[in-house]
């Protein structure tokens, strides 16, 4: 998945009210806190 992808589907989910944990989106994109 590519960063663009990645950033859309943060911001879909953000208009749709999700409420988004840092942890969870780093394990769920494969991302360590360095990137």
């Amino acid at each position: 998945m590519s960063s663009q992808e990645r950033i859309t589907t943060i911001l879909l989910r953000l208009l749709r009210g999700d409420q988004l944990n840092k942890q969870a989106l780093m394990t769920e994109f494969n991302k360590d806190e360095s990137s």
